[in-house]
Parts: structure tokens; C-alpha cells; sequence
């Protein structure tokens, strides 16, 4: 929609399942979809064209936070994970759960957010827990 006068502007189509999150990314280059197909979609701006797409997960996606200052993204999803991803190639760069490491959520995670100086990536799932990780370039 304009902003301006609320016109419709363009509707975009590429999921299979529901859309469960989305993104701009800081430079404000593209943003990034996340769904129930585990997929997630990147459209380029101003065109809004499918710029490259990943299967980046088991199971739905439902959360995606760029870090502040550093060229990283993280999702989570139903498969009890979260993936840090680099923001420019897009390629994986770690996997954060309890079957890659000892300390984890043990169901569903639901929501990222980094802490404003991106030192800390902080999850909450339906485990009933937040959890908080220290992140190292």
C-alpha cells in the first residue's frame, strides 16, 4: 500500500503454506519471508522480485531478527532450533539446539530478538523459557 494514500501497491506470491514472519534487512536491500513450508524468501527492493530462497528449516519458521551492526540473521522454528545465517551470502553459519550442544529449548521456539549492542541473542519458546546467548563474531 502507499503510504500516502493507501493505495494497493503489489502483492507478492511464492510460499506454499502460511507466512509466518518478515523482515527488512538493515540496509534496506531486501526482506526476508518465513513460513509454515520451512522456507524462507528473499525479495529484493525497490522491485520486490524473488531474489533466492533457502529450505532453512525442519519445520515452520517463526522468527527472523537481523543483528544490529553485523552481517547476521537468525531464525527459529517448530524444529526447535535457531540458525545464525550470514546476511550476505546467506549461507548457514551455526546451528544453536539440544542436538548440536547441551543447553537448548526442548520445544517450539517462537521468537528472536537481539539485545540493542548485538552481544546477545535472546529466544522464548513454548518451553515456557528465555533464553539468552552470547554471540561472538
Amino acid at each position: 500500500y502507499n503510504s500516502l494514500d493507501y493505495g494497493f501497491q503489489r502483492q507478492l506470491a511464492g510460499h506454499k503454506l502460511p507466512i509466518t514472519s518478515l523482515q527488512y534487512d538493515p540496509s534496506g536491500t531486501y526482506f526476508v519471508s518465513g513460513s509454515r513450508d520451512a522456507q524462507l524468501k528473499f525479495w529484493n527492493l525497490p522491485g520486490y522480485d524473488l531474489q533466492n530462497q533457502i529450505g532453512a528449516h525442519m519445520f515452520s519458521i517463526y522468527s527472523i531478527a537481523f543483528h544490529p551492526s553485523a552481517p547476521y540473521f537468525a531464525t527459529c522454528s517448530q524444529d526447535k532450533s535457531i540458525k545464525l545465517w550470514n546476511a550476505e551470502d546467506f549461507k548457514l553459519y551455526k546451528i544453536l539446539s539440544l542436538e548440536k550442544q547441551t543447553e537448548g529449548h526442548f520445544h517450539s521456539i517462537n521468537k528472536l530478538m537481539w539485545s540493542k549492542d548485538g552481544q546477545y541473542l535472546i529466544s522464548t519458546g513454548d518451553d515456557r523459557q528465555v533464553m539468552i546467548w552470547r554471540f561472538q563474531q
